[in-house]
């Protein structure tokens, strides 16, 4: 089996939920989610490597695939998955809908106070464990649920590590610990506090510093919501074979499709990377068919689609340039929270060709994303940051684990 076949397998990972969450759909919108879901696995499967000895063709390198099934198997088990550790609060809830998932399937309806309530949520991470479980039990829908997220972030990690040159533990190391300074205004912060009488505490999520936008960490991203960080991380590894020649253009768009019912967020960030990698040779993206190809088979995902977005208007939005400060808070946040991207225009002459572009865009696009604002806790900059973030990441592990921290002093900046 070669690597094309794991990229394969993963895709079929977020495409399962769409599958069994199409069952619980009317004939008709049922039979065209289905089609959709069979079309990204063939538009994955025929996708064609523009060298036969790339990353893809290359057969699995088992050993180094199993070492980071069990990194990713860990840190899942740490963060609080499958509750042999502490668990965050955030699984109380998704406790909840996974127990509410086992018991029924899709659509879940719930009497309260005379009235009935749908649940509309992205349920892609949730979907294939229930179904297991709805066979097996609870406790076997918490092990599915584990053991597939630990496959796909497993998969991620072994992508980056091969697309790396060289330092491949290094550089998977640097991408999971990557971070902003938000521990600088957090200890400012509590420092403050002590200074009225208040005690020296820091809160367990580094970005609670800024109420307004912030970029969540990695650590924070796999503890807290991998519902929302796999798909994220997902888009940045397609971005990085198609900038790469390892896929085209055509089976990343198809891809992005299934990734909704995980997260409609996360994916915001895909139509601008996809539009940037079309642009780089455009007469070649509007005369390919694959392309077109992976436009019909997304559209088949239009079910999921008006699922996802029923009531949208009734979720808090907001422009955020309007409000008094933001230019101040913004410059603050952006010097805290990826101060990274100096440092690779520092060594731009490190970065290869092929992912340059890709990195101006991501870069872009977190900058740009603070001027609005969605959800309670305006989820749009936590969820749409995570894709661009994860190239700005690798990127930037690339260049970190390259230096020599004794010859040059961003060198040592950076490593230390």
């Amino acid at each position: 089996m070669n690597n094309r076949g794991l990229m394969i397998a993963t895709t079929g990972v977020f495409v399962s939920g769409n599958a069994l969450f199409a069952m619980s759909l009317r004939a008709a919108p049922a039979t065209v989610v289905l089609a959709g879901c069979a079309g990204v696995l063939a538009m994955a499967a025929s996708a064609q490597p523009r060298s036969p000895d790339g990353f893809l063709a290359r057969p699995i390198a088992w050993r180094a695939l199993i070492l980071c099934f069990f990194v990713a198997l860990t840190l899942f088990i740490v963060g609080g998955e499958g509750h042999f550790l502490h668990t965050t609060n955030d699984w109380l809830i998704r406790d909840a809908v996974l127990a509410d998932l086992v018991r029924h399937a899709p659509p879940i309806v719930y009497d309260y106070d005379g009235a009935q309530y749908m649940l509309r949520a992205p349920l892609g991470m949730y979907v294939l464990p229930a179904a297991i479980g709805r066979l097996t039990g609870l406790f076997a829908a918490h092990m599915t649920l584990i053991a597939q997220n630990a496959f796909v972030l497993a998969s991620i990690l072994y992508t980056l590590a091969f697309l790396a040159p060289r330092r491949k533990a290094a550089v998977l190391t640097v991408f999971l610990l990557f971070a902003g300074l938000d521990i600088i205004p957090l200890v400012i912060e509590a420092w403050m506090r002590t200074a009225h009488g208040g005690a020296f505490v820091l809160p367990s999520v580094t970005s609670a510093w800024n109420e307004w936008f912030s970029f969540s960490n990695h650590f924070t991203q796999m503890f807290w919501v991998p519902n929302h960080a796999l798909p994220g991380w997902w888009i940045a590894v397609l971005a990085l074979l198609v900038a790469r020649g390892e896929i085209d253009l055509g089976a990343m768009a198809a891809a992005v499709a299934p990734l909704a019912l995980w997260s409609s967020l996360s994916i915001l960030a895909a139509p601008v990377l996809l539009l940037y990698l079309a642009l780089r040779a455009p007469v070649v993206a509007l005369n390919d068919r694959r392309n077109w190809l992976a436009v019909f088979v997304a559209l088949l995902f239009l079910p999921i689609a008006l699922y996802l977005s029923s009531a949208a208007e009734t979720v808090e939005s907001e422009w955020m340039i309007f409000r008094d400060a933001f230019w101040a808070v913004y410059v603050i946040t952006m010097i805290v929270q990826i101060p990274h991207a100096l440092v690779l225009l520092n060594y731009w002459r490190m970065i290869a060709t092929s992912d340059r572009g890709l990195l101006l865009i991501s870069i872009a696009i977190l900058l740009i994303i603070p001027v609005y604002s969605f959800g309670p806790s305006n989820d749009l900059s936590l969820r749409a940051s995570i894709a661009p973030l994860a190239i700005l990441a690798f990127e930037f592990s690339l260049v970190a684990t390259s230096l020599d921290p004794t010859e040059q002093p961003w060198g040592r900046f950076v490593v230390l």
